[in-house]
């Protein structure tokens, strides 16, 4: 019987810590709006200011002692001073959206304190930045000819090694025109598949695959000077590697 009384006891006492951690002491701030949308903010208007306000909820004076920010382009401010049961303050930031392009969702952490415990708020400002240059020479920085620019100069194949005799690799095309293209695709080399797709829309992006076998070709570096043919313009784009 005094084993099993003995058992329990040690049960009971191993699950006693899990017990008194999960013990949730009680929010001391409730903010308005803790989740800020800022929907499309474009660069070249400069930095937004936000605020967030929030309202002592606890029975003590607060007092914020710290707002840690997941990236520095956002940027908080606060008061240090004690806000009284009830009362109200706010907790401000300024988004900088210089250099940063597409969706973004960035935390203010709010550490605060009524003396005897210690809490923790998320901040979150969200939205889309638009960047001062245009997406499509961000993303394809080359240009190739009139109608195509590239995510790259050319496509490397790299260094093939004895054993290998076959290998893949990609270029994003962009069309830069308002009118549909309809490429044709010329290797240029027997050793060389190319393919892409037989309509470009305007303004979008088109993947190109090429594929080499290099079981034939003679060691050392090679250049393969491939084309699209659009039309009146020719692109070529060229394919580099080294064979040992």
């Amino acid at each position: 019987m005094k084993r099993i009384f003995l058992w329990i006891w040690l049960v009971v006492m191993s699950g006693l810590p899990g017990l008194l951690a999960a013990q949730e002491y009680p929010a001391l701030l409730r903010f308005d709006a803790p989740v800020r949308d800022l929907d499309t903010v474009r660069e070249v208007d400069g930095p937004v200011r936000l605020r967030y306000a929030f309202t002592n909820v606890s029975d003590k004076p607060v007092v914020l002692l710290d707002v840690h920010t997941q990236c520095g382009c956002l940027h908080p401010t606060y008061d240090r001073g004690a806000v009284a049961p009830g009362e109200r303050g706010v907790v401000h930031a300024v988004f900088d959206p210089k250099n940063r392009l597409g969706p973004f969702s960035f935390g203010l952490t709010v550490l605060s304190t009524n003396g005897d415990y210690k809490k923790f708020n998320t901040l979150i400002a969200r939205g889309y930045v638009i960047n001062r240059i245009p997406e499509a020479e961000i993303f394809h920085p080359y240009v190739l000819s009139a109608v195509f620019r590239a995510d790259v100069e050319s496509v490397g194949m790299r260094r093939f090694q004895p054993w290998e005799w076959f290998r893949t690799r990609e270029i994003r095309l962009y069309n830069t025109t308002d009118r549909t293209l309809r490429p044709i695709y010329d290797s240029g080399c027997a050793y060389l598949r190319m393919s892409g797709p037989e309509v470009i829309a305007p303004h979008s992006e088109a993947v190109v695959t090429f594929g080499l076998m290099t079981r034939y070709m003679n060691p050392g570096p090679f250049t393969i000077r491939t084309s699209v043919h659009t039309g009146d313009t020719v692109t070529v784009i060229e394919v580099k590697g080294l064979i040992d």
